[in-house]
């Protein structure tokens, strides 16, 4: 019975016949002598103890089957229970974000307003201008700043509309020519002249492609190369940056 709970069926069957063997002998050579009805009974001794042998290790299995399940049923609630901790600390965060970003934007509109008035009565030829424009140029950032709090916060729903993707991915490479050139990362164009016009929000898709298109420039601080390529297949359009 140990022998089955420590290894198991085949552990109780081993300890079990093992057990009868080292009794054979004395079955076999010095209980002869006493016995008058032959060694069945001892036989079927000797054939109990490996039947108990397997039927506590078949249990013990069992138990030790089940016992792994639970612990893998518990591991995996642990983890979904991280995971909605973390989606609910994200929730937060966005919630946060969002109040944050409607309370900075109200005084960012003030002040961005009293900038006006004060361009207007400043002259071109005017020093102080040229600092004016410069709070100007940061406040228009910080604007752009709370923008992306606020669409983190509350994605933008897309707005479809029919596009070709060539042409948004011409737009993005025109508008970063001059930044891939200054690092000498020479860009280059494959795209499919017979890509279909497709249905999508112009604006997202343009969004994607100058992130992916800004990290590939980031990864390569030496300068190298950047391949966009644009084709259709199946029925599905694709872009490989």
């Amino acid at each position: 019975i140990l022998g089955a709970f420590w290894f198991g069926k085949r552990g109780g069957a081993a300890t079990a016949a093992a057990a009868a063997a080292l009794l054979l002998p004395l079955v076999f050579f010095q209980w002869s002598v006493y016995a008058t009805h032959g060694h069945f009974s001892q036989y079927v001794e000797m054939g109990m103890f490996v039947a108990v042998g397997v039927v506590t290790g078949f249990f013990a299995d069992s138990e030790k089957l089940q016992r792994r399940r639970a612990q893998d049923a518990y591991r995996q609630l642990a983890e979904t229970f991280d995971k909605a901790k973390r989606a609910e600390r994200l929730a937060a965060i966005g919630q946060l974000s969002a109040g944050v970003a409607h309370e900075v934007r109200n005084p960012l509109a003030g002040i961005k307003g009293a900038l006006e008035i004060l361009l207007a009565d400043i002259g071109p030829e005017d020093e102080k201008r040229r600092f004016v424009e410069i709070v100007n140029r940061e406040v228009a950032r910080l604007e752009s700043l709370v923008t992306e709090f606020l669409h983190f916060a509350k994605p933008k729903q897309p707005e479809m509309a029919p596009d070709n993707l060539n042409m948004i991915v011409r737009s993005v490479i025109e508008f970063t020519a001059k930044h891939f050139s200054d690092n000498r990362i020479n860009v280059d164009l494959r795209l499919d002249g017979a890509l279909p016009v497709s249905f999508m929000d112009s604006n997202q898709v343009r969004q994607v492609i100058l992130n992916l298109v800004l990290n590939a420039g980031q990864a390569m601080p030496g300068g190298g190369g950047l391949t966009v390529r644009t084709y259709a297949k199946e029925g599905v359009i694709h872009i490989e940056i």
